[in-house]
């Protein structure tokens, strides 16, 4: 079986609460790389036993022995002309990945039933891997997970990542500065850009990438698996979708494209309550496009108050894609006081104290993730109100709001 060669982008859709919600891409471009389950740029490819690979394989220098007895279900390109572009794409992904902010600094041990939300995570030497590691997504199929490590990384042996609440393996990236080693029955789910020798243990299951800029590769009776859905082409390389209020309570939007593919053009809707969305604004866009392009489109809005922006994009074909919603957080006036909610986090039962409400004022709570999406919507039409939530666990917006006044709104965490 072969695997086209495509380009890769993957669309993470982040929540960051502060004056208003915004989210980023981060995921590197891995281009012609994108279709290799193994590459390296210089070094011996060993296999030993019945390693069955699926994916492209290659490498620019070097050389490759073992299969047979090993598999390769994909293409081959060794010391090419394509060999040469996908080792230069695998440079490029390195360097970006280890420039990248670190959200969160970790120690040197990963796993023991240790679980991560999305994020971008750094470690500053040689770590390790043990038993369990969970990859929490969330309910957002777009999490991504990126794991920076300054020296070798090894896992032990039945050691094992599991992804949970829609994580994908396809937006899991290790960032090795050093030797990568699996251990023996070992399961490894993403992506390895990685910079030294990589040994593959007996029975290991990769499921993604791995891609090293120098050094040899061993395998024993392993597989690696890069699933078709780690290939998707979406129309829209989007850099980011942001906005804040400006002057006479209007919302600027701002949204950056790197790349356009068969781009027809955007629209922008617009929610009060972040549930029922309607169209406010379309802009052409430039068909095919392979530089950065910025737009920016400024709603006129009468409160300064809460409320949610979706930019969608529509092919030549007439194919729509949702790219990304985001919260603006607005800071209105009003007479009404806040309210009282509590344990925040919480596990089950949520406690909310509205001393607003009266025969003829009622409240809505409003509990969107991190994708943008309604999961919990619910009157308040009591002053004391239990509410039985039944939330995956993870981080979510709520917004208590009557009419045109919001007056409580922030994160919510569910454990």
């Amino acid at each position: 079986m072969n695997y086209k060669k495509t380009q890769h982008f993957i669309l993470v859709i982040m929540l960051s609460f502060s004056q208003y919600i915004a989210y980023s891409q981060r995921s590197p471009d891995l281009k012609s790389a994108l279709s290799y389950a193994l590459f390296t740029g210089a070094g011996a490819i060993t296999n030993t036993g019945n390693t069955i690979i699926t994916g492209d394989v290659g490498y620019n220098t070097g050389s490759v022995t073992g299969f047979p007895p090993g598999i390769i279900n994909g293409e081959t390109h060794y010391g090419d002309a394509v060999s040469s572009t996908v080792n230069t794409d695998v440079f490029s992904a390195y360097s970006y990945l280890f420039t990248l902010p670190c959200d969160t600094t970790l120690g040197t041990a990963l796993g023991n039933s240790q679980i991560l939300t999305a994020g971008v995570y750094c470690l500053g030497g040689a770590s390790t891997l043990s038993d369990t590691l969970y990859l929490d997504g969330e309910n957002d199929p777009n999490a991504e997970f990126i794991f920076i490590i300054g020296g070798a990384f090894t896992t032990n042996p039945f050691s094992e990542i599991i992804l949970l609440n829609q994580a994908s393996a396809c937006n899991v990236y290790w960032n090795i500065g050093g030797a990568f080693t699996s251990g023996d029955s070992s399961i490894f789910k993403g992506t390895v850009v990685g910079d030294g020798a990589i040994d593959i243990g007996l029975a290991t299951d990769i499921y993604g990438r791995v891609l090293n800029r120098t050094g040899a590769i061993s395998i024993d009776s392993s597989t690696i698996f890069l699933a078709e859905e780690c290939l998707v082409v979406l129309p829209i390389v989007l850099l980011n979708f942001s906005g804040h209020y400006i002057s006479n309570n209007d919302v600027e939007l701002n949204w950056t494209s790197a790349t356009e593919i068969n781009n027809h053009y955007y629209t922008i809707e617009k929610s009060i309550d972040c549930d029922s969305f309607f169209m406010i604004y379309t802009i052409n866009g430039l068909q095919n496009s392979y530089a950065e392009v910025d737009y920016q489109y400024i709603d006129q809005n009468k409160y300064k108050r809460t409320c949610c922006y979706r930019l969608k994009q529509t092919d030549m074909d007439g194919t729509e894609t949702l790219l990304k919603t985001i919260v603006i957080v607005g800071t209105e006036s009003s007479q009404v006081q806040s309210a009282l909610m509590y344990p925040n986090p919480h596990h089950k039962y949520l406690y909310i104290v509205d001393q607003n409400i009266t025969p003829y004022y009622t409240s809505i709570l409003t509990v969107i993730n991190s994708s943008g999406k309604t999961v919990l919507k619910i009157d308040l039409t009591e002053k004391h109100n239990k509410i039985e939530t039944n939330l995956i666990g993870g981080i979510y917006h709520y917004i208590i709001q009557n009419g045109n006044h919001t007056y409580n709104n922030g994160k919510l965490l569910v454990y």
